[in-house]
């Protein structure tokens, strides 16, 4: 990926077309960090998500948070 503005265009466009919707999406000189409330209910949608970005071969993290009364995932991806 040539700079960041066509990486920030291809996660926007993973993230739309795999239906998620983020509760905040917060971009940095190099990453772009995804939060999803409600893991379990997006569990099919965070699937198709992360084997796009293993596709396309953009590097990844996720970390999982489960506080008492809200789950979330935060996805960290990586632009190289």
């Amino acid at each position: 990926m040539k700079n960041f503005e066509e990486f920030r265009k291809k996660v926007l466009n993973a993230i739309e077309s795999s239906d998620i919707v983020p509760a905040r999406i917060t971009e940095q000189e190099t990453v772009i960090t995804i939060s999803i409330e409600n893991p379990a209910h997006n569990a099919e949608r965070l699937k198709k998500l992360s084997d796009y970005f293993e596709a396309e071969k953009i590097r990844f993290r996720s970390t999982v948070l489960l506080p008492a009364q809200n789950n979330t995932v935060h996805i960290a991806v990586y632009h190289s």
